[in-house]
């Protein structure tokens, strides 16, 4: 999916904006998603970057293998 166009058409957008309210909530937006990673506990942070490295080494399981292996149970 290539975002640069939606990303351009925000950047446009956003130039236009003269309500300092708003301006305020988006800041709080970006700061939001600079800081995400240092407010989970780091246990949780080694969880994920266990698990970014078993996909990328192909140590996955497919939605599709893991449907199949429970379906019997979303009935």
């Amino acid at each position: 999916m290539n975002l640069e166009p939606r990303k351009v058409d925000l950047i446009s957008w956003i130039t236009n904006i003269n309500n300092a309210k708003l301006i305020e909530m988006l800041e709080n937006i970006r700061d939001q998603e600079d800081n995400w990673w240092e407010e989970i506990p780091t246990e949780t942070q080694k969880i994920i970057l266990e698990s970014e490295d078993q996909a990328d080494s192909g140590n996955l399981v497919s939605h599709d293998q893991v449907l199949k292996k429970y379906k019997k149970y979303l009935k």
